[in-house]
């Protein structure tokens, strides 16, 4: 998990998760220059299954902040669509 990252934001007005590994055999690259495979998705339920993901190995690790964390994702993921826009936005950011 070292070479791998997750940032996930579970909320109503614009979920998204974005995981992210880097490839192997980068040592001699600088940092700016390393190259990354991702999946990324603003999908609510997938979204919410992201973040109970991320609780649930926090809690596994003996992080006892991620017990209130699991409780509150353990209704389903908000509904509604996300501001096509924003989303617009959101992925410009990322790929820049």
């Amino acid at each position: 998990m070292r070479r791998e990252w997750v940032v996930v934001c579970d909320s109503t007005e614009l979920p998204a998760a974005l995981s992210a590994w880097e490839l192997p055999g980068q040592d001699d690259v600088r940092d700016g220059d390393r190259l990354f495979e991702s999946v990324w998705t603003v999908d609510p339920v997938a979204v919410r299954d992201a973040a109970r993901v991320c609780a649930r190995t926090a809690q596994e690790v003996g992080a006892a902040e991620a017990a209130p964390v699991l409780f509150d994702l353990a209704g389903p993921a908000p509904g509604g669509v996300a501001d096509l826009a924003s989303v617009t936005t959101l992925f410009n950011r990322v790929v820049a």
